[in-house]
């Protein structure tokens, strides 16, 4: 007779390596807001935002582009001449 085999043993989980523990919280944590207090100037000669404006830079991209895209077509003209 053969023997039976032996079922094999459930390896046992290693331990954590350090202690896990869950916190429970009944309200969420937020961070402090700073306390911070607006106030209005009615002085007209006070400057609030004096930003010069910048423009669009739209027509510079298109010059740009346009350009590049005459310089291209030059090159490839004067590469398929000089074949």
């Amino acid at each position: 007779p053969q023997p039976t085999p032996q079922p094999t043993p459930e390896p046992t989980p290693a331990p954590a390596p350090y202690p896990v523990s869950v916190a429970s919280v009944s309200e969420p944590i937020t961070a402090p807001q700073p306390e911070t207090e607006l106030i209005d100037i009615f002085d007209e000669e006070v400057p609030l935002a004096d930003v010069p404006k910048t423009g669009d830079p739209m027509g510079l991209w298109m010059l740009m582009s346009g350009g590049s895209l005459t310089v291209l077509a030059a090159l490839q003209k004067k590469k398929r001449k000089d074949k």
